[in-house]
C-alpha cells in the first residue's frame, strides 16, 4: 500500500549542454557516467535478493569432534580437499563466494550434551521440513516397515501445539515450485520400468509420464549400471533423507489414512513431478527449469553415509579406495566404520566437487537480479564414546552465493536445522499458520554457550591442513545465539520477518504551521487467525528523498532496502483482531510531497 500523492520522478543525471567547449563536455560526461553508474548500483543493492536454492544434503559426518574414535573429522581431512578448500580464503577461487559456519550443531544441542537425542537420520531430514522430529526417533519407511507416515500423525494428533505442516507445502501454497532430486530414482531399470518400482537400476533417467513419488528404500549392484559420480556399480536410495516423503502434504498419498496400502506409487500420482531424477539436473541448470527450492539428495554411496566395495576401486585424486590401508589417506581410527571411513569422505567430496561448479555455471545462479544460493548440509553429529549432542561436535555448514559474505568469511555463532528452516521461510516469504509465523523450533534461537567457554577449543587437530588453514579447527562454543543464516550473507539479504496478514490505514497528512511539520496516524490491525506474538514495526519503504521521519526508532538492517527508517508499533504483538495507532512526523519538503510504502515488520530482532 501507498500514499496516492506521490512526487514527480527527477533524473539525478546531469543533463548535457552541446554548446559546452570539448573539455567540460569530457568532463559533464565523465560525471553523467559515474552518477549513472552510482544510481545503478544503488538500484540493484535494493533489489538483489536470493533467487533459486540448491541444498545438498549429507551424512553421518562430524565437521570437527573431540575424539578420534568416529574416523575422520571433515575439517582438515585429506579425503576431503574440495569441502575444505571452499572454506579456506583463497585456497580456490569458489570460496570468494563461501561463507560457513564453525559452531553448528545437531538439532536442539546443548553446550555439555544433555539436551535431547535427535538422532539417527531420519528425525533429521523430517526436522528440515518441519522444525520437529515429531516423535522419530527411527529410520522406518513412511509407508513400509514402522510405518513412519502414521506414527508422525499419531503424534500430530495428541500433541495439537505442534504444527502438522512442513516448508515444501507452505511452497505448493504460495505457488513457489520445489523439486527433491534424490539420486537412483525415476530412473529405468534393466528391462525398461522405473527402477522405483522394481528391476535393477540403470543410469538412464525415465521419462516424466513414468515418474512416481519414490516411497521406498532399494538398493543393489549391477555390472551394467555406472554411477556418473563415483564409476561404481552400486546404489543405495534411502527414503529416510528425503524429508518431503514424510508428509501427505509433499507425497501425494491420503490424508486421512497412513497404512502401507495408502502409498500412492502411481504415475498419476500428481506429486510425481516434485521427484525428478538426478540424471534431469544438468538439463534444468541449463534449461533454466530449475525450482525456486531444489534439495538434492546423493544415494547413500555418495552423501558420505556408507563406504563403497573394495573391489569398486573408487579411485578419488590419485587415490584407490578399495586398496589403501584404513579406507582412506586419514585413516579410520579404530571406530565402527574405521575400514571405509576415509572413502565415506572422498565420495561426499567427491560429489561435491562435481555439482557444486555445475551449479554455479547455470544462469539461474549468476542471475545479476537474484543470485542463486547453495548450502552443503550434513544431518547428525556421530560418536563411538556415547557423547554427541554437546557443541564439541559440530556439522558441515556452508553457503556459497554472490550475495554471502564471501572470502570464506566464518560465522562463529551457534547454529541447528532450525536455523536453515527460519531462514528458508524468510528467503520465500512463507508463514506457517502458527503463533510466530515459523514452523515449529524454526521460531526459537539455538542453544547459547556459557561464557567461560567461548572460544575454547572443542576438537582434534586437523590430520591435513590446506596451505592457509589452522591446523587447530574453530571453536564450537559458538559466540552467541542465531535464529537464523543472516550473518552469513551481506546486509539485508536474508528478511528479519515473515509477511502477516495486517490492514494499515493512513489518515492522511496535516501540516502543523507552528512546527513546520507534517504528521500523519497510522493504524496497524491484526487479520490474522492467530496473535502476533513478537514486536511489531512500521518500516516507510521508499520515503520521497524531500523529507525525513523525525520520530524514527532506527532504520533497517536486515530488511530491504537496508536503511529504510522505520517506528515501533508494539513491543508485545499484537492480539487477533486489535489494532494500534502511531502518528508519524516528518520535516516539511521544500517542494513536491511526501510518499513512502507502508511495510510492516515482524520480528523478534533487529528490523
Amino acid at each position: 500500500m501507498s500514499l496516492s500523492h506521490r512526487p514527480t520522478l527527477k533524473s539525478n543525471v546531469p543533463v548535457l549542454k552541446t554548446h559546452m567547449n570539448p573539455q567540460s563536455l569530457l568532463r559533464q560526461l565523465a560525471l553523467a557516467c559515474a552518477s549513472s553508474l552510482a544510481l545503478a548500483t544503488a538500484h540493484a543493492q535494493t533489489v538483489r535478493h536470493i533467487g533459486k536454492v540448491w541444498y545438498i544434503l549429507l551424512e553421518n559426518r562430524n565437521f570437527t569432534q573431540n575424539e578420534n574414535s568416529y574416523g575422520e573429522q571433515i575439517y582438515g581431512s585429506p579425503d576431503a580437499p574440495f569441502l575444505n578448500s571452499l572454506i579456506t580464503p583463497g585456497a580456490s577461487t569458489i570460496s570468494a563466494q563461501v561463507s560457513w559456519c564453525s559452531a553448528y550443531h545437531n538439532a536442539l544441542a546443548v553446550f555439555n550434551g544433555s539436551g535431547p537425542n535427535i538422532h539417527p537420520s531420519e528425525p533429521n531430514y523430517v526436522w528440515f521440513e518441519n522444525g520437529s522430529n515429531l516423535s522419530k526417533a527411527d529410520d522406518n519407511e513412511p509407508y513400509g516397515t514402522g510405518l513412519s507416515v502414521l506414527q508422525i500423525q499419531n503424534f500430530l494428533t495428541a500433541n495439537p501445539a505442534y504444527t502438522k505442516q512442513n516448508l515444501c507445502a507452505l511452497l505448493q501454497n504460495a505457488s513457489i515450485t520445489w523439486k527433491a532430486y534424490a539420486e537412483g530414482t525415476n530412473q529405468l531399470n534393466n528391462t525398461g520400468g522405473n527402477a522405483n518400482l522394481s528391476g535393477l537400476l540403470t543410469a538412464t533417467g525415465a521419462s516424466p509420464g513414468n515418474w512416481t513419488v519414490p516411497l521406498a528404500s532399494f538398493s543393489g549392484n549391477n555390472a551394467t549400471y555406472l554411477n556418473p559420480y563415483n564409476h561404481s556399480t552400486q546404489w543405495n536410495f534411502a527414503t529416510k533423507h528425503t524429508g518431503s516423503l514424510f508428509f501427505p502434504a509433499t507425497n501425494g498419498c491420503s490424508t486421512t489414512s497412513f497404512t502401507a496400502t495408502d502409498a500412492n506409487t502411481l504415475t498419476t500420482n500428481t506429486f510425481s513431478a516434485n521427484y525428478p531424477p538426478l540424471t534431469q539436473l544438468a538439463g534444468d541448470l541449463t534449461g533454466g527449469t530449475c525450482a525456486r527450492l531444489n534439495v538434492i539428495t546423493p544415494d547413500q554411496f555418495n552423501d558420505g553415509h556408507t563406504g563403497l566395495a573394495a573391489a569398486q576401486n573408487f579411485t578419488y585424486h590419485g587415490v584407490n579406495y578399495g586398496v589403501v590401508s584404513g579406507g582412506g589417506i586419514g585413516g579410520g581410527g579404530g571406530g565402527p566404520t574405521a575400514a571405509t571411513d576415509g572413502s565415506r569422505v572422498a565420495q561426499m567430496d567427491n560429489f561435491c566437487a562435481q555439482v557444486v561448479p555445475q551449479i554455479m555455471a547455470s544462469s539461474d545462479y549468476t542471475n545479476p537480479t537474484s543470485p542463486g544460493l547453495i548450502v552443503i548440509w550434513t544431518d547428525e553429529t556421530e560418536t563411538s564414546s556415547g557423547v554427541q549432542n554437546d557443541f564439541q561436535h559440530t556439522l558441515l555448514e556452508v553457503v556459497i552465493s554472490p550475495l554471502a559474505k564471501g572470502n570464506a568469511y566464518c560465522s562463529t555463532l551457534n547454529y541447528t536445522h532450525s536455523s536453515d528452516l527460519n531462514t528458508l521461510q524468510k528467503i520465500f516469504q512463507v508463514p506457517a499458520n502458527t503463533p510466530t509465523g515459523f514452523l515449529n523450533d524454526a521460531a526459537n534461537p539455538s542453544n547459547p554457550t556459557p561464557a567461560s567457554l567461548v572460544g575454547l577449543p572443542t576438537a582434534v587437530t586437523a590430520a591435513a591442513p590446506l596451505s592457509g588453514q589452522a591446523s587447530t579447527p574453530p571453536s564450537g562454543y559458538g559466540t552467541g545465539q542465531a535464529y537464523d543464516l543472516s550473518d552469513l550473507f551481506q546486509s539485508g539479504v536474508i528478511p528479519s520477518s515473515l509477511p502477516v496478514s495486517t490492514n494499515v490505514s493512513q489518515s492522511g497528512f496535516v501540516l502543523n504551521r507552528r512546527t513546520n511539520t507534517y504528521t500523519e496516524t497510522v493504524t496497524v490491525q491484526n487479520n490474522q487467525s492467530t496473535a502476533i506474538t513478537t514486536p511489531v514495526y512500521l518500516a516507510l519503504n521508499n520515503l520521497s528523498s524531500n523529507t525525513s521521519l523525525l520520530n524514527k526508532t532506527g532504520l533497517t538492517v536486515n530488511n530491504a532496502p537496508v536503511g529504510t527508517p522505520y517506528i515501533l508499533v508494539s513491543n508485545t504483538g499484537l492480539a487477533v483482531g486489535h489494532s494500534l495507532t502511531v502518528t508519524l512526523s516528518f520535516t516539511s519538503p521544500a517542494s513536491g510531497s511526501i510518499s513512502y510504502t507502508p511495510n510492516i515488520i515482524v520480528t523478534s530482532g533487529a528490523p
